[in-house]
């Protein structure tokens, strides 16, 4: 198969994620990388961009899910970017993090072989975070972000925030 087209549509496994949460499937050896795609998904993908050794893919439809897929608890998962991995499982979570730092350590840092301790879980997976950014922007019209409105008048809640947090931007 030639080297695939921007636009073009392809069906792409997800076999594996890349730092950042992307996934990364291959199509004939082609890398392709998808946000939004957990290993294990089978996904229909339109190429947003084609280089000669990789391209990025825009989820068109999910074939068949990973059984680490899981709904999102926050409304703007997927917009806001605060977010990578809402959609994973936590236990997948952790395992795949623990696969991303023994890569990471043998294929930088050059080390053979390496073992990692079990990474401890959280107690808490949702509203830990006592430290919140915004990303403000205009739209056409000129008024903010509808996510900034909505956050800013406190009636959706961040999922990673402390209530603390919350309550002083409502």
């Amino acid at each position: 198969m030639a080297r695939p087209q921007r636009g073009q549509s392809l069906s792409v496994t997800i076999d594996d994620l890349a730092f950042g949460g992307e996934g990364v499937g291959r199509v004939d050896g082609y890398v392709v990388f998808v946000r939004g795609g957990i290993p294990g998904d089978r996904l229909r993908v339109r190429l947003d961009q084609a280089r000669s050794r990789f391209g990025r893919g825009i989820i068109e439809a999910i074939e068949e899910a990973s059984p680490h897929r899981v709904e999102a608890p926050c409304p703007y998962f997927g917009r806001c970017g605060g977010c990578k991995l809402q959609h994973v499982d936590y236990r997948a979570q952790l395992a795949f993090k623990s696969k991303q730092v023994v890569d990471s350590l043998e294929r930088i840092g050059g080390l053979e072989t390496v073992e990692v301790r079990p990474i401890v879980p959280a107690e808490q997976t949702y509203g830990y975070r006592n430290k919140m950014e915004f990303t403000v922007a205009r739209t056409r019209d000129a008024t903010a972000s509808p996510w900034v409105c909505t956050r800013r008048s406190g009636t959706t809640p961040c999922w990673t925030s402390s209530a603390a947090s919350s309550s002083r931007i409502a």
